[in-house]
């Protein structure tokens, strides 16, 4: 249980965050573009019947549902409006504050606990990212449950596989958002290798990703059904590949328009699955014949995945004066945790922590990745608490300093 004054520090750093995100969508909101409104559109389509499909046309699966079924059960009790779905992230971000004291309380102690609460609360880049119906907070929010759920497993052997179970569905949910989740069971088998658990770890983690995959399921066999082809979860993958890896390539998103060999010859309609194989081969093809090019670009992949965090921002107007300075801030603010990084990294050894390994696993996973997959901001958002736990770390150190 929390002490009450950690209880009335996180309502305050809760309904800190809830008033600036709300601020911040009445001066900035706009209706959904590009993949916000693929959600959208999607969600509602759900809500009413239709399944899923891409823009009210057909059946889909180049996107992940998992954004799209969890706003449909939230407008299915709220309203299928744009503005519903802002103030499902809004409440996310509060619920984020929250789960990011808890993982910084349980990894570097209270003090730092409260710093990275209060990053979370009040930080633009945090803001920002909840500025329209992107699935990163929802899926921020389920890995740190996934994380300390974890963690407790790792600690307590009476209720451990209860504790794997719940990690496991929660894992399974975030698949169905993220693809990216897939990767998780094996973040977790080393943590609880690292913790002591010994040989079971593994037996945790084939637990873990058999009950992840018994989540995703019902997902592959629609996907079956509708391409009668075996797709797990997407048919993104190859895109998002070779988006990042062509002669034309700077490692980011570029828009290529599908060829006949990627149509249906009978309709002229885009094969999703045809497309996502032969564009995942032409990528690897150019990577192995072209090795020197490839790692030519990684310094913009790595630049624009935690470099410049300007993408976060979408205005009403694009390349208004609003947008610039907001842009602007977003990139200082993201500048000024550095310095708390390095200290937290140095002094702190924050990387060092027990109840930091998932975590730092996480964060290297989503390096590692985008040295090969199309580079964006949106994609560290998902290790901000990371972030901002090892800046508090740094700056608890230099307060008891």
């Amino acid at each position: 249980m929390l002490a009450p004054r950690r209880g009335r520090f996180l309502l305050v750093a809760a309904a800190l965050a809830l008033l600036l995100r709300v601020g911040y969508c009445a001066l900035f909101q706009h209706e959904p573009g590009s993949d916000q409104k693929v959600y959208h559109v999607a969600a509602v389509d759900l809500l009413e019947g239709k399944g899923y499909l891409y823009l009210g046309g057909q059946p889909t699966a180049f996107y992940p549902p998992g954004n799209s079924i969890l706003l449909a059960g939230w407008y299915a009790i709220t309203t299928p409006h744009y503005l519903s779905g802002w103030a499902r992230n809004i409440l996310l971000g509060g619920l984020l504050v929250v789960l990011t004291y808890l993982f910084g309380l349980r990894a570097f102690g209270d003090l730092a606990a409260r710093w990275a609460a209060m990053l979370m609360a009040i930080h633009p880049v945090a803001i920002a990212a909840l500025g329209g119906l992107g699935y990163e907070t929802a899926l921020t929010c389920l890995l740190l449950g996934v994380f300390m759920l974890a963690l407790r497993a790792g600690e307590r052997r009476g209720r451990r596989l209860l504790l794997v179970a719940a990690a496991s569905l929660l894992l399974g949910l975030g698949c169905l958002i993220k693809p990216i989740c897939l990767l998780v069971p094996l973040i977790l088998v080393a943590t609880w290798w690292i913790m002591g658990v010994g040989w079971r770890s593994v037996v945790l983690g084939v637990l873990c990703s058999a009950a992840m995959v018994a989540v995703v399921a019902p997902w592959t066999i629609r996907n079956y059904r509708v391409f009668g082809e075996f797709v797990p979860i997407s048919t993104n993958g190859g895109n998002v590949l070779y988006t990042a890896n062509n002669p034309d390539s700077k490692g980011l998103y570029m828009r290529i328009e599908a060829s006949p060999q990627e149509k249906d010859p009978n309709t002229g309609r885009i094969d999703e699955v045809k497309r996502d194989r032969r564009r995942r081969g032409m990528a690897v093809a150019w990577i192995t014949s072209h090795p020197l090019d490839w790692l030519a670009i990684w310094p913009y992949k790595t630049s624009f995945t935690w470099g410049s965090m300007a993408g976060l921002f979408r205005a009403a107007k694009s390349g208004s004066a609003a947008e610039m300075a907001a842009k602007g801030i977003l990139n200082a603010s993201w500048a000024l945790l550095l310095p708390a990084v390095v200290i937290g990294t140095l002094r702190a050894r924050a990387w060092a922590n027990l109840y930091f390994v998932p975590m730092a696993l996480l964060i290297a996973s989503v390096l590692v990745l985008h040295l090969f997959f199309e580079a964006g901001c949106r994609h560290a958002l998902i290790v901000l608490p990371g972030i901002v736990a090892i800046a508090a770390a740094g700056l608890a150190r230099q307060k008891a300093g």
